[in-house]
C-alpha cells in the first residue's frame, strides 16, 4: 500500500512539473510576441513615473524602437514618434532635482508637470528614463523608474544621441 502512494505521489508530482513547464513555455512564447510585434532596439519593464496616461507606479513595457518609443500596460499601448522626441537622458533622482538635465530637460521643466509627491520620491537614489518630446507646439515630459532594468537607460540614451541628429535651437531671452 505505501508503494501504490508513493507511485501515486510521484505521478502527480511529475504532472505538475509538465504543467509548469508547459505554462512557463506559453509565457514566454506570449512575451516573445510582443516584442517581435514592435521588433525594439531595446526593451525593458519599467515603472511610470510621469507624464504617459498610465497609473503612476505601474510597470510598464517600454520599448525603445528605431522609429518610436512604445509604452504598453495591460491593454493600453501609448507610443511617441522618434521625430517628436527631442532629448533621452539618464538621470539620478538627486541630479534630476538638483541641476540640469542634459538637453531640454531642465529640472524647472519637468517639475511643472509633476505633483508634489512624485517630486518627493525622485529623490531617492534610482536611475530615470527621461524622455523629453514636443506635442502641439508644447514641451512635455515622460519620466520612467529605471530601477529594476539594469542599464536599460544609458543605452538608450547612448543610442538616441549616436542616431538622432537635432538641429541646435536657440533660445534668446
Amino acid at each position: 500500500m505505501d508503494k501504490a502512494i508513493l507511485w501515486i505521489f510521484l505521478l502527480g508530482l511529475l504532472v505538475l512539473m509538465a504543467f509548469l513547464c508547459v505554462k512557463i513555455q506559453k509565457d514566454r512564447n506570449k512575451k516573445r510576441a510582443v516584442i517581435d510585434k514592435y521588433d525594439p532596439i531595446y526593451h525593458a519593464m519599467l515603472k511610470h513615473t510621469d507624464g504617459l496616461p498610465i497609473v503612476q507606479g505601474a510597470e510598464t513595457n517600454t520599448f525603445y524602437c528605431e522609429d518610436k518609443f512604445v509604452f504598453v500596460r495591460d491593454n493600453k499601448e501609448v507610443s511617441v514618434a522618434m521625430d517628436k522626441v527631442l532629448s533621452v537622458d539618464w538621470v539620478t533622482g538627486k541630479n534630476l532635482s538638483s541641476q540640469q538635465v542634459t538637453g531640454a530637460a531642465a529640472g524647472a521643466l519637468v517639475f511643472g508637470g509633476i505633483s508634489g509627491a512624485v517630486l518627493g520620491s525622485l529623490i531617492a537614489t534610482t536611475y530615470y528614463l527621461v524622455i523629453t518630446y514636443k506635442s502641439n507646439n508644447e514641451v512635455k515630459h515622460i519620466v520612467m523608474d529605471c530601477y529594476l532594468s539594469g542599464s536599460f537607460g544609458s543605452k538608450v540614451q547612448k543610442h538616441f544621441k549616436e542616431n538622432n541628429y537635432r538641429e541646435e535651437e536657440k533660445i534668446e531671452l
